[in-house]
């Protein structure tokens, strides 16, 4: 079954950094815009079998590549506003957001799916 999931990429000074805000804690980095792309493929992928082996339901996209943007730039806004020994500096990240298809390996019951 194909999904579709909007993910946040972020270039850094070393790497670039990747992010799906559906999917909490699933993260990826590579050292080209190229790589990241297939490190967030496989690390949402294997999100998806390692909830599924455990019995859990997976959730459907839900986030627009819109709506990351949004939810990132509050992020930042919420960072540059909390103070740190950094007094609130964010550096200036180029960002990319896009969406990013998986082919999901397994057989999914309506039941495991959480909308």
């Amino acid at each position: 079954m194909p999904l579709k999931f909007a993910v946040v990429i972020e270039r850094t000074t070393n790497n670039y950094s990747a992010y799906v805000p559906d999917l909490p804690g699933c993260i990826s980095t590579g050292s080209s815009l190229n790589k990241v792309r297939g490190m967030i493929r496989e690390a949402v992928t294997l999100y998806i079998e390692t909830t599924l082996a455990e019995g859990e339901p997976i959730v459907m996209p839900r986030v627009s590549v819109a709506e990351a943007e949004a939810y990132h730039r509050q992020s930042l806004t919420d960072i540059e506003n909390t103070p740190s020994e950094f007094d609130g500096a964010v550096p200036a990240l180029s960002v990319t957001f896009e969406m990013v298809q998986v082919e999901v390996e397994v057989v999914v019951e309506p039941a495991e799916v959480v909308a």
